[in-house]
């Protein structure tokens, strides 16, 4: 076990690999690419008059790269289960 550990360390930090030792679905350059794009479109968003009513705010792409697929497409078991979700996320 010790030989496969040193062989594990001595990869790039963006193998697959090294990566699910880490925990993370994308590396570390793309999160950080995709948070630089996130803060200059919330800092764009800011300054439009959606931000002061609070609508079309842009999606975040740290959030999508980072979230599993069963969170990203949901289903519902009934209207007022939707309705719950929906009062919740637009408070």
């Amino acid at each position: 076990m010790e030989y496969v550990a040193t062989l594990a360390m001595g990869l790039r930090h963006n193998s697959r690999i090294m990566m699910a030792i880490n925990g993370l679905k994308v590396d570390l350059y793309t999160l950080l690419l995709a948070h630089i794009a996130d803060n200059t479109a919330i800092n764009v968003y800011f300054k439009t008059k959606d931000a002061e009513k609070k609508r079309n705010q842009p999606k975040s792409l740290v959030r999508s790269l980072t979230m599993d697929k069963s969170e990203i497409a949901r289903g519902f078991d009934s209207g007022d289960d939707f309705i719950k979700e929906w009062n919740r996320l637009n408070e």
